[in-house]
């Protein structure tokens, strides 16, 4: 039969070391490519982590770039807040009436709107003043706004529209075919018939 062996444990020692203080030559006050921000506290490398004053780049600012960005970042927030609640709101604006980019914008074309008269309509989705614009049978109507009289090409010109454009036209080179046609509503074409038709008439007889 054979004869187990039991195992040997050797016993070792083990020294426990102590940390031994090192110094650390750290000190960026007297360093003098570092500098403490004015905001953050932290001293921080003049070339990499801060801004430049003017051209020269000789002196930096007493700001460190993350404190300056942060700080114009709130500031920028701020006026825009301020825009929103002081001037009309959103400086985008739907094409479609009755549609608001935010609730100052709202707010504020109502308050201009109030001031001018009108009211807005949920109705037709329209600012109305009566007199003014008003809505009828499902109809926006303007009173007030007479309907210009255009004269086309196909109209009858009668003599004294005739006269009245031959006299403008030879009255002065300043009359234009074409400003004689924004005068009268007109394209130029039909001034320019009109004129050449006349000549025509008259060299005739």
């Amino acid at each position: 039969m054979k004869k187990i062996m039991s195992p040997v444990v050797l016993e070792l020692e083990i020294e426990v070391l102590e940390p031994q203080h090192v110094e650390q030559n750290n000190s960026f006050s007297t360093n003098p490519d570092y500098k403490q921000c004015r905001t953050c506290r932290v001293y921080k490398h003049r070339m990499d982590d801060y801004y430049y004053h003017g051209v020269s780049k000789k002196t930096t600012y007493l700001d460190c770039r993350s404190c300056c960005n942060n700080r114009e970042k709130n500031r920028r927030k701020g006026e825009r807040q301020g825009e929103l609640e002081t001037s009309g709101g959103s400086e985008r604006v739907h094409n479609k009436v009755g549609v608001w980019i935010d609730e100052y914008q709202k707010e504020q074309t109502s308050m201009v709107m109030k001031a001018l008269g009108y009211t807005y309509s949920d109705e037709c989705g329209h600012f109305l003043k009566p007199g003014v614009k008003e809505y009828v049978n499902g109809k926006l109507v303007f009173p007030k706004v007479k309907k210009k009289l255009v004269y086309t090409s196909s109209t009858n010109w009668n003599e004294e529209h005739r006269r009245e454009i031959i006299e403008l036209y030879s009255s002065s080179k300043d009359w234009t075919y074409k400003r004689i046609a924004i005068k009268y509503g007109v394209s130029t074409a039909s001034i320019q018939k009109l004129v050449n038709k006349i000549k025509n008439e008259k060299e005739s007889n």
